[in-house]
């Protein structure tokens, strides 16, 4: 719904979030001036928001909503294996964000997910054919 994607954001296939284009931190569909963040950029975010802890405690400060907070990581699902894993309501919240980074080696490109049961942010390879939402990052 529209509702939906303007409070959690759209769910993106890989190819279609990097409009085709593999090179990492490739702009994407992010507005011009912005860029898919690559892994070392979700590992810089997890240390920073963490106070260097590291991504077992980071997800409890991505998904945090209070207004100070600098990141809001709001869980909202995944469409994974064509299937809609919806977590936005119920007891269980967790969501899956792309990063740029591409594995050729096993075809899968990584993505970064954080739930509401543990604080930890995850690491995944995933593939592309999955659709998650993505956080751009300012150049």
């Amino acid at each position: 719904t529209d509702a939906g994607c303007t409070l959690y954001g759209g769910f993106y296939q890989w190819d279609e979030l990097m409009q085709y284009d593999g090179a990492d931190r490739a702009q994407g569909f992010c507005p011009p001036g912005w860029h898919i963040p690559n892994e070392i950029e979700w590992d810089a975010l997890v240390q920073f928001v963490s106070t260097s802890i590291g991504s077992g405690v980071a997800g409890s400060f991505l998904t945090d909503l209070t207004p100070t907070a600098l990141f809001h990581a709001i869980p909202s699902g995944i469409l994974y294996l064509n299937k809609l894993e919806s977590f936005s309501g119920g007891i269980v919240k967790a969501s899956i964000f792309w990063t740029s980074t591409f594995d050729p080696v096993t075809k899968k490109a990584v993505a970064r997910g954080v739930n509401n049961i543990d604080p930890s942010v995850s690491w995944y390879q995933a593939s592309k054919t999955d659709a998650f939402p993505v956080r751009c990052v300012k150049d």
